[in-house]
């Protein structure tokens, strides 16, 4: 929802707030509109030229500091960038991630940061600020080659600089994660993924979801994804939870004592409307595809 202030003012840089957990509340901070980077399983309605909401720097940071201002506990996660990469094809130049995670750092602010952009690395000071507990930078990738990504990621930068990132990231003492959301059939090799990662990062997998599954409550009442766009064959939620359990405890098992992996349970009606779903988790190896899927139903028969 829209965040306002007390006086029914709506905030320019703070835009969305969510309650994920009993411990935090998520504030989403907002200093671009629309992503270039057009992936096509965006859920967000972001995709688009990229642009600053608030193009005069001095304006902008005018801006968030009122809006931050108004947030004056500690229950609070900052999301930096929730609807758009906050290192896309401007932030280079315009800055505004750096400047929004210098001043959450320098008031040791809970923040969260997720990216596909390898620019990333270049704040590595500012994240070296805070406890490793109080923040979380994570890379996504969900293919491990360039001509994977290309066919659901035109225009984000190659999963191999990602990688490199993580590399760099993770060297220089950064709380790092690497997010495979989504983890799609035949597009995510995971075990080629896991072998190119470094030894003790944390991967958080989530299997792709099917809007059209589903009646959206929160996101507009669009699609999360058109399986139909993009690749040669339309799936169903049934055919991805069973694969996706299946990498699950065949791969995951694989590297299990190798990387602190967070498998998420397959999507469910349940966990689509209750936003406490998508925090639960599965072990590899402890899960029947054919069980669990006939025990969660998903989808009606056929096609939607």
């Amino acid at each position: 929802m829209l965040v306002g202030d007390r006086t029914g003012e709506q905030f320019r840089i703070l835009r969305y707030q969510r309650f994920y957990t009993e411990a935090f509340t998520y504030v989403s901070v907002e200093h671009y509109l629309k992503c270039g980077f057009r992936c096509i399983y965006c859920i967000t309605d972001s995709q688009g030229k990229t642009r600053p909401t608030i193009a005069d720097p001095a304006e902008f940071q005018s801006a968030f500091a009122h809006d931050l201002a108004h947030f004056d506990t500690d229950n609070y996660m900052f999301c930096v960038s929730g609807a758009t990469d906050p290192y896309n094809d401007l932030e280079s130049e315009y800055g505004f991630t750096r400047h929004v995670v210098d001043v959450l750092t320098t008031q040791n602010r809970r923040f969260s940061i997720t990216t596909k952009g390898p620019l990333v690395v270049r704040d590595i000071d500012l994240f070296l600020r805070m406890p490793s507990d109080r923040y979380k930078v994570l890379v996504t990738i969900s293919a491990s080659t360039t001509e994977l990504a290309r066919r659901m990621e035109p225009f984000a930068p190659p999963p191999e600089d990602r990688i490199a990132a993580v590399h760099q990231l993770q060297a220089a003492g950064v709380h790092t994660f690497v997010g495979v959301y989504p983890w799609i059939p035949e597009v995510t090799d995971t075990d080629r993924l896991l072998s190119l990662l470094p030894k003790g990062v944390t991967v958080c997998f989530q299997p792709l979801e099917l809007g059209h599954n589903f009646d959206e409550t929160l996101d507009n009442q669009r699609s999360r994804f058109s399986a139909d766009r993009g690749f040669s064959k339309a799936w169903t939620q049934d055919e991805i939870n069973r694969a996706y359990i299946h990498e699950c405890n065949t791969v995951g098992r694989k590297y299990w004592k190798e990387f602190t992996m967070e498998w998420r349970h397959p999507i469910t009606r349940a966990s689509h409307s209750d936003n406490g779903g998508y925090l639960k988790k599965m072990r590899p190896g402890k899960f029947d595809p054919d069980q669990w899927v006939a025990e969660n139903p998903v989808c009606e028969p056929g096609r939607n």
